[in-house]
């Protein structure tokens, strides 16, 4: 998806499931997120399931899921056409810590 020239993709979204975690609870969760997934200027709605892990007062999100350079209207030039995967596949890992008052 061009990575070397935009590396970066943006996703805003929610937690659909979120009442069934207990972030004062260490434990792994599995999670619903919906949200709109900006690749290239393109924005595309998207339903992913996710895991959250709550451990120390601590929150790890990751995510796979895959999408497709068309969806995104991203072009990929006929001449090496056939040596790039249809189907992208996305990682994410996000990390956020509880922060209290």
């Amino acid at each position: 998806m061009e990575s070397d020239k935009i590396p970066n993709a943006k996703f805003k979204g929610l937690v659909v499931n979120i009442k069934d975690v207990d972030i004062k609870k260490d434990g792994d969760y599995a999670v619903d997120v919906k949200g709109d997934l900006n690749v290239h200027g393109v924005i595309k709605n998207i339903a992913v399931k996710a895991n959250l892990q709550v451990k120390a007062g601590k929150i790890m999100a990751t995510s796979k899921f895959n999408v497709t350079a068309g969806d995104f209207k991203i072009s990929i030039p006929s001449v090496v056409q056939e040596k790039i995967a249809k189907e992208i596949e996305v990682t994410v890992e996000m990390n956020y810590e509880l922060v209290t008052k």
